[in-house]
């Protein structure tokens, strides 16, 4: 009879086990859901800034001129003379040298 005791004891103490860890793999699993679904999220809203970023740069992207980078660097013929402007052409800030 102890024995049969011992065996009931020992299976009511594995039930109440296997409902814990049931309870346990629940709750684990409803922890996963809500945070696959906060994973969801955060990536439309970086999406969403991303979508932004590019909004806000995509204007400071465009090039103000058509004119080539190369040509703009060239010297300027002086107007009435037909070469380029030389160092003596220049306007000068002040009128004599220190």
């Amino acid at each position: 009879m102890a024995e049969q005791t011992s065996l009931m004891e020992k299976m009511g103490n594995a039930v109440a086990r296997v409902r814990l860890l049931e309870r346990e793999k629940d709750e684990a699993v409803a922890r996963i859901r809500l945070l696959e679904r906060e994973v969801n999220e955060l990536k439309a809203m970086i999406a969403m800034a991303e979508s932004k970023v590019e909004e806000i740069l995509r204007p400071a992207s465009v090039p103000q001129t058509s004119v080539p980078h190369t040509a703009a660097r060239e010297p300027q013929p002086v107007a009435g003379r037909g070469t380029t402007q030389t160092e003596a052409d220049l306007p000068r800030p002040y009128k004599q040298p220190f």
